[in-house]
């Protein structure tokens, strides 16, 4: 093979096979004839950069700028799985596991379900009886708790009610949010009042939670009244001569219906909870 010593740029660029680049201190005539070795210097050594890298995978760059890299090997083109588990292997590469291997599926989808987990691996479900709105959790059946928790945080305006509270629905009309109504045998609900009987001291009792009866008559817990009862906080809260009212004090003119229906525990704010014993003032 043909060896040839380069002491030139031209002869670095193109170089035949074999050549080699012989670098020698000038003063030393050792690597040649004498006065023709030659040091090549920087500026006749070829420079550039690298801008594309085409591999297998991992590639790692130590600085500088970052070359475009190519992994022929890669195993996932991007875009090209939708539902598959996508994983990363010991060598970089994506890898795509087929669904029900590792990918997670969910049935009997709609809008506002809440998804809950099955027997079967990977696999969910959307229940029709779990719905959540992002303001109503809405169950159909039953609902067991070790507990429930009410307190009166957040109270501001008529017709605001604490966690734990009882709503019956499935009513229609315009009421005033915060009063106080009894259901009358027409399906009609009706300002109660304590001055008699006929007032609907006696019936079942409800305070709309808005002017709409579509959101729900609040039947128990605490709630915001529209008008505060008086009083201070603890005492008892009865019906009220004022139609739609609650009062701390109770009635005492004959005909009068006296009726308990909770406690008060802030400005405007009871415990909502009547009593189904009532005295009618004789």
């Amino acid at each position: 093979m043909a060896v040839t010593k380069l002491t030139d740029k031209v002869a670095l660029t193109t170089p035949a096979s074999g050549d080699y680049l012989h670098v020698v201190d000038v003063s030393d005539t050792t690597g040649g004839a004498a006065g023709t070795s030659k040091k090549i210097t920087h500026a006749n050594l070829i420079s550039g950069s690298v801008t594309s890298v085409t591999g297998t995978a991992p590639i790692v760059s130590s600085g500088g700028s970052t070359p475009a890299i190519s992994l022929a090997d890669t195993a996932v083109t991007p875009g090209s799985y939708t539902t598959a588990n996508i994983t990363v292997d010991a060598k970089g590469r994506l890898t795509a596991a087929a669904t029900g291997s590792g990918g997670v599926t969910a049935t009997n989808q709609a809008d506002n379900r809440i998804i809950t987990a099955t027997a079967v691996t990977d696999t969910l479900t959307g229940e029709t009886g779990l719905t959540y709105d992002g303001a109503t959790l809405d169950v159909t059946g039953g609902v067991t708790a070790d507990g429930i928790n009410i307190n009166a945080s957040g109270l501001a305006a008529a017709g605001d009610y604490g966690h734990g509270a009882e709503l019956l629905g499935g009513y229609t009309g315009t009421k005033v949010a915060g009063e106080c109504y009894y259901l009358r045998s027409t399906g009609a609900w009706v300002s109660v009042g304590a001055t008699a009987l006929s007032g609907g001291g006696s019936g079942i009792l409800g305070i709309p939670t808005s002017t709409s009866l579509a959101t729900g008559l609040l039947t128990r817990g605490i709630v915001y009244l529209a008008t505060d009862p008086g009083g201070s906080i603890g005492d008892v809260v009865y019906l009220s001569t004022t139609a739609g009212d609650l009062s701390t004090t109770p009635v005492s003119s004959t005909g009068n219906v006296s009726r308990v229906v909770g406690y008060k525990l802030a400005t405007n704010i009871i415990m909502f909870n009547p009593s189904q014993d009532w005295i009618e003032i004789s």
